[in-house]
């Protein structure tokens, strides 16, 4: 609540904050997610270390470990079959669902319950144009798919909305690689700058809102600044030394070369470093407000990646109560629809800077559990069968 600056969901942000740790626990306990805590991480508008991480950091695993538990629990996943449409009643119940396959043949699936967890709208220009038009053009640093079925399925049956004019941007997508640069760049001292050499924010002051401003930068043009010094120290990070293997840093011996390769103006470039030089240290923050330590000046060689904004993923989203269900406008419960992670309204509030790293999956652990048990139950419940779940 403190990020968004109080404009969040504090009924879901609550639910969210209390139940967290308890979700993480069953994941690793009852289905051997392999999560582990951070203990160093408290960055970026995190008050405390909270968050946790799978052995490789990478979605493959943690999307392979899902997939895993869910089979190990019985379940059945059809794939390379799309929902297209859903079979509903005047009152909203939803009696079905009607899949295509790849060659066009269309199947139609019973239910008695629906739950809606298809993401949300990034992939679709249309809804973005509508609700987040400042980032309509940008790039989508997501999931083709993701084209906000079930939040206009929802909208459709009667589900209320809110805060559909947030999205999570990314100020620092390497280009043309569109390889994504680790925010912890700027912990280790590296700074930004615009196309003429100067800096233009606090760069890890408001993460998400980040992308905001250099997509309103001139041709989104920016570019990360690093010496010799953090260049080595970052190399001990894999993600980094990865992309750095992939070419995204270019190198200058010198100041003129760094210039040459930028394009920046000599005396604004020369500017910059004087500025952070000469703040380094001291702890007197900058016009920005960022606070450089004792060793944050600038010496050459120079390392400078080129970077741009991204849309990762949007955070408005239909509304739901305690138990998961997709309400009405006046907060009557659609009879048998549930939804979460990101097809419903994220804790972030109307703009992005509410947004926290990790609250995006957090979200989607915490209410996935929610809806399941509470499916479950109103499936058995409407079967005549015990509703234990």
């Amino acid at each position: 609540m403190a990020q968004s600056a109080g404009s969040g969901d504090p009924i879901l942000s609550r639910y969210v904050a209390d139940n967290a740790g308890r979700t993480v626990d069953w994941l690793v306990e009852a289905h051997r997610i392999p999560l582990a805590h951070l203990p160093e991480w408290a960055a970026f508008g995190h008050s405390c270390a909270r968050l946790h991480r799978n052995p490789s950091l990478t979605g493959a695993e943690l999307h392979g470990a899902l997939l895993r538990a869910a089979s190990d629990m019985g379940a059945d996943l059809v794939t390379n079959a799309r929902a297209v449409a859903l079979f509903a009643e005047e009152d909203g119940t939803v009696r079905g669902v009607r899949i295509q396959r790849p060659d066009g043949l269309r199947e139609d699936i019973g239910c008695d319950v629906m739950i809606l967890a298809t993401n949300g709208y990034g992939a679709n220009k249309q809804m973005l144009r509508r609700f987040a038009p400042t980032m309509a053009d940008t790039r989508y640093f997501g999931w083709e798919g993701n084209e906000g079925d079930g939040i206009i399925w929802g909208m459709e049956l009667g589900g209320a909305l809110g805060d559909m004019t947030s999205v999570q941007n990314f100020g620092a997508l390497a280009e043309p690689s569109g390889i994504m640069l680790s925010y912890e760049i700027y912990s280790e001292g590296a700074i930004q700058i615009d196309r003429d050499g100067r800096r233009f924010s606090h760069e890890i002051e408001d993460i998400s809102g980040q992308g905001d401003r250099v997509a309103a930068l001139p041709d989104q043009l920016s570019w990360v600044l690093l010496d010799e010094r953090r260049h080595r120290e970052l190399l001990t990070r894999g993600e980094y030394r990865e992309a750095i293997e992939l070419g995204i840093a270019k190198r200058a011996e010198t100041f003129d070369e760094l210039v040459s390769i930028t394009g920046a103006r000599p005396d604004l470039l020369c500017d910059t470093f004087r500025e952070v030089e000469l703040l380094a240290g001291t702890g007197t923050p900058d016009r920005f407000n960022r606070v450089f330590p004792a060793d944050g000046s600038f010496h050459a060689p120079y390392y400078a990646i080129r970077v741009g904004p991204a849309l990762l993923h949007t955070l408005g989203g239909l509304l739901i109560n305690s138990e998961g269900r997709v309400i009405r406008e006046d907060g009557r419960p659609l009879p048998n629809l549930f939804a979460g992670g990101g097809v419903i309204r994220n804790m972030a509030g109307p703009n992005s800077s509410g947004y926290l790293p990790g609250s995006g999956l957090t979200l989607a652990c915490v209410t996935g559990r929610l809806i399941g048990q509470s499916a479950g139950r109103a499936a058995l419940l409407r079967t005549g069968k015990s509703a234990t779940v």
